[in-house]
Formats: C-alpha cells, sequence, structure tokens
C-alpha cells in the first residue's frame, strides 16, 4: 500500500510541476486560443473515448510540449492488439485511474463456481471497501508505427457550435441578462449571469467563450454542484477565488472544445501568480481542479443535449411560449457576428447606477471593438 501510495504521491508532483511550467510560460492548455472544431482533449484511439479530468489536461500538456498534432493516445498492449508498436525509445505518460468495483466470481451457496450455459465461470462487479488507484502509462499515435487510424472526425460547423452553445443558456436554468458596459460576472445570490451587450463582442466565439465561463461558475451554485469554490470564495483576491477561476477557465475549454466552438482565454497572467501558489502548496490541486471542471463541462454539455427534446415537443409546449410547462426565460438577443473578449483585470465597478448587488464571481472587462 506504501508503495502504491508513493506512486500516487510522485504522479501528483509530476503533473503539478508539468502544469506550473506550462502556466508561467504560457502554455497550459486554457491559456492557448483554439479554433472552433480543433481537437486539443485527448481520446482514445481504439475505444473513441475521451480521456477526462486531470488524464485529459495532462495528456494535453504532453502533446503541446512535445509537437503532437494527433489528440488520440492508447495503452501499450492496446497498440500491439490493434497490430501496432510502440517505436524504441520512446516514452510514455502516465495517467491515473481509480476503480471503485473489482471483478468477483459467481459462487453458490455451496461455495461452488456458477457457470454459464457453456461452462465457464460467470462474474460480478463487486464494490471494494477503499478505491484502488492505479498509475498507467499511455502513448499518443504519433509514437507509434503500424497502427492504421481511421481519418480524425470532421470539425463542427462554427455557426452549429454557436446554435449549441444558445441551447445551454436557454436550458441552464440561469438567469442570462445583457446590459450595455464592459463587464461579464455571476451573481451567486441572485443565481444570474450579466454579459455585455453581443455588438460590444469583437467576434461570436468570444461571446460564447465568455457564456460558457460564466455559466461554469453558475455550476457551483448550491442547487447544482454546490461546488466548495464558489459557495465558499472569499472574493476577489483571495485564494479560493483563484481556484474557482481555475475551474471556470479549464471547464469553459472543454466545454468549447465538446460544443464546437473552440476556446478564447483572456484572463492573462491575472491568476497565474495564484494559480502557481496553489499547485505549489498543494500537489494534488491540479487534479482535483480537473476533476470539478469536468464535472462542470459535463453538466454544461448536458443541458444542450436538451436541444434536442427540445425541438420535438410540440410548438405550444415550447420554452417562452404561453402554454409552457415553466416559466418563459429571458433569452438573449439572437446571435450576430459581434461578441465579448476578456481582458486580464477585473476594472472597477461602473460610476453610477447599476451596482450588481450580492455574491459575485466576476469576469473581466470586455475590449472595445
Amino acid at each position: 500500500m506504501a508503495k502504491r501510495n508513493d506512486r500516487a504521491d510522485e504522479y501528483h508532483k509530476q503533473f503539478a510541476e508539468r502544469i506550473i511550467e506550462a502556466l508561467k510560460a504560457g502554455t497550459a492548455p486554457w491559456q492557448k486560443p483554439w479554433q472552433p472544431g480543433e481537437r486539443v482533449l485527448p481520446h482514445n484511439f481504439a475505444s473513441g473515448r475521451d480521456y477526462r479530468g486531470g488524464n485529459a489536461v495532462y495528456l494535453a500538456v504532453q502533446g503541446l510540449d512535445r509537437g503532437y498534432t494527433d489528440p488520440r493516445w492508447g495503452g501499450y498492449r492496446q497498440i500491439e492488439q490493434a497490430g501496432g508498436h510502440v517505436r524504441k525509445g520512446e516514452k510514455g505518460t502516465p495517467i491515473m485511474y481509480v476503480e471503485f468495483y473489482r471483478r468477483v466470481q459467481v459462487r453458490d451457496e455451496r461455495g461452488k463456481p456458477v457457470l454459464d450455459g457453456e461452462g465457464r465461470p460467470t462474474y460480478t462487479r463487486e464494490k471494494r471497501d477503499r478505491p484502488l488507484t492505479k498509475i498507467q502509462h499511455v502513448f499518443n499515435v504519433e509514437q507509434t508505427e503500424g497502427l492504421k487510424l481511421r481519418p480524425l472526425e470532421r470539425a463542427t460547423p462554427a455557426w452549429e457550435g454557436h446554435q449549441r452553445v444558445e441551447a445551454v443558456m436557454r436550458n441552464s436554468g440561469v438567469r442570462i441578462n445583457h446590459r450595455a458596459g464592459d463587464r461579464a460576472y455571476y451573481n451567486q445570490t441572485e443565481d444570474r449571469v450579466v454579459l455585455p451587450v453581443r455588438s460590444q463582442f469583437p467576434t461570436q466565439d468570444a461571446y460564447s467563450h465568455t457564456a460558457l465561463h460564466e455559466l461554469g461558475h453558475a455550476t457551483g451554485h448550491e442547487k447544482r454542484l454546490n461546488r466548495v469554490t464558489l459557495t465558499h470564495h472569499g472574493g476577489f483576491g483571495s485564494e479560493t477565488y483563484a481556484r474557482e477561476e481555475l475551474r471556470a477557465e479549464i471547464s469553459a475549454m472543454m466545454a468549447g472544445e465538446k460544443l464546437g466552438v473552440g476556446h478564447e482565454p483572456r484572463h492573462g497572467t491575472a491568476y497565474v501568480a495564484s494559480w502557481v501558489k496553489a499547485l505549489e502548496n498543494d500537489p494534488r490541486e491540479i487534479r482535483a481542479a480537473c476533476v470539478d471542471a469536468q464535472r462542470m463541462s459535463d453538466w454544461l454539455v448536458e443541458r444542450e443535449r436538451e436541444r434536442a427534446i427540445e425541438k420535438e415537443r410540440p410548438a405550444q409546449e415550447q420554452p417562452g411560449t404561453a402554454a409552457a410547462t415553466r416559466p418563459p426565460e429571458r433569452l438573449p438577443e439572437r446571435p450576430g457576428r459581434d461578441a465579448p473578449g476578456r481582458a486580464a483585470e477585473p476594472p472597477a465597478r461602473p460610476a453610477g447606477g447599476d451596482r450588481p448587488r450580492g455574491r459575485e464571481v466576476e469576469r473581466e472587462t470586455v475590449p472595445s471593438r
């Protein structure tokens, strides 16, 4: 057990050190812009399944660092079973996974194995008393030879990606208001996202990215994921505030890729020092942040899936109609070509009225067009 714990500690230390290097260099995946439809986050070449949470981020960092252009990875045995091999001298990248269940043989009341119709032992899953953490090494397909790979999937058209983000906004249950101004933020007390009007954003992509970031914060509300970094953050400048921003930015990157709108970071260096300090104090923080970010992204993407159900409803049951089964939501304006980027530092509150009330997670200013 001690040896396994040592391996886990070494993994977290190595992961944190690599992310700290990337943050200081400005090359962490969520610090870089990604075009709509561009695949950055990794997936398994054999199953097609996405790697998730910390594994997704760690592999993405390694891929960027080594210059891989293919986001597909796989285990050594998987590669051999698919008819390929890892080139001599190539080094794998560690990923961590947790097993909550174990495979056990089914036995009858006399302790004898229960066989299936063909005389083979049968098995079932049994929950472990303590989850088992395992480390496995995987390789990018560019480290291999002999694999017969299908072409990567074609990118989602940008317009479709923006429609999907609009569906997330409609189905989130979060009040979304548009106001002339240069600030975007989430007000936790009122459970409300405030965005500048669309015409203030330089591109539609920027509008979508900002909306996903702020809705990422909103997932932490106590009636959704009840995330402690949101519900108990100490205000702008606090350690918990910076940790929440880290989660929201990684989540926006994950959701942006999944929905097909890419990613456009605007934080600059505003939180880098705080993020580095948090990882230096606790190497496990980056994995915890990635796990939270994955949950946030999953929650947002699930709202988009409700779009298909919404389309199948009779017209009189559509949201916003008089006969809708829920109160009509205030929908944002119809998307145009314009939309906001996000500057590095949260600005001072605007003079005069319209001072937002309640507990806020603030975004940044929106640059002029």
